[in-house]
């Protein structure tokens, strides 16, 4: 074999194309030493997201299914580790990547239908902008809602293979200054395994 063609399909650069191209779920993707196979993703039934920690400070961590609904999304989400009683942002951002958030890894918040630009106007949020979500006094929360207008893989306003971020705080819908701070967990929407259990799944949120 060619030295030259051999390092030139090794590099940094193009191991990291392929971990991308795996990540983002779009289209297809293939898996070199067990043969080439391939996936479509345009029929993926649930999507998840391990969500950890992206700070030390911080402990949050659990698991996020997200399931098609008429007009969206349904999202459940157990997380635990949180600080007693407290609220906190939980969005989709463009990218799935969780190395460094605070330098902005995962890029802006998810908002493929621009309503950001003219949220003044029409009070309405970026479709990554999910309900916030508010920890019981044991730091835990459980919940269920419909995220309007996305989906998983579809089309238009795919979610799959971006970011999901848990934030410190809120922003105050009654102040215009206010911000949801910085993320202290993240994780990163792929396809969703049915045959592994919650439990399971869980259990790696944790390591």
């Amino acid at each position: 074999m060619d030295p030259t063609h051999e390092s030139a399909h090794n590099t940094p650069m193009r191991k990291l194309q392929w971990l991308r191209l795996g990540i983002a779920g779009v289209g297809t993707w293939a898996v070199a030493g067990f043969g080439w196979a391939e996936q479509s993703f345009k029929d993926v039934e649930q999507a998840v997201a391990l969500i950890r920690p992206t700070i030390p400070s911080s402990t949050a961590n659990g698991i996020v299914i997200f399931s098609p609904v008429d007009g969206g999304v349904e999202v459940w989400a157990r997380i635990s580790g949180l600080p007693s009683g407290t609220r906190h942002g939980f969005h989709v951002h463009v990218f799935g990547d969780c190395s460094d958030v605070l330098t902005g890894s995962a890029g802006p918040h998810y908002d493929p239908t621009g309503n950001m630009m003219r949220m003044a106007q029409t009070g309405m949020l970026p479709l990554g902008d999910l309900e916030d979500l508010s920890a019981g006094e044991d730091g835990t929360v459980e919940v269920r809602f419909t995220a309007r207008d996305l989906t998983i893989a579809g089309a238009e306003n795919a979610i799959l293979g971006r970011g999901l971020m848990l934030h410190e705080s809120y922003a105050d819908p009654k102040d215009p200054m206010s911000t949801s701070g910085d993320a202290i967990a993240c994780g990163t929407i792929g396809v969703y395994n049915k045959d592994r259990t919650v439990g399971e799944k869980q259990t790696e949120a944790k390591q």
